[in-house]
């Protein structure tokens, strides 16, 4: 598989977006109500952010405490889902289908 650079994924994903969010407003204006409901809890996360999630959780003397930053979780979560998003295509270019 070919590294795919942060740059190139943006491109992709930028070019991605019109189609995107013309599904979204399909999806939003649908007959489909699941769909609907999905499509815009997606919208309001990805305009005003994700709801906070609390967690509770203890922690024993044996066990190790890891800080987790979730804005690099989500970022490499993305980066992963772009370059996923640029093997699709390629692989999609590539078919004669």
């Amino acid at each position: 598989m070919e590294r795919v650079t942060r740059e190139q994924a943006t491109v992709v994903l930028e070019k991605l977006a019109g189609p995107a969010l013309r599904v979204l407003q399909k999806a939003l204006a649908g007959k489909d109500q699941q769909l609907a409901v999905r499509a815009a809890v997606d919208v309001l996360d990805r305009t005003q952010g994700k709801a906070l999630q609390k967690i509770d959780a203890s922690i024993t003397a044996n066990e190790t405490a890891t800080t987790v930053d979730v804005a690099m979780l989500r970022a490499a979560a993305l980066k992963l889902l772009a370059a996923q998003a640029v093997d699709a295509q390629e692989t999609s270019s590539a078919d004669p289908r």
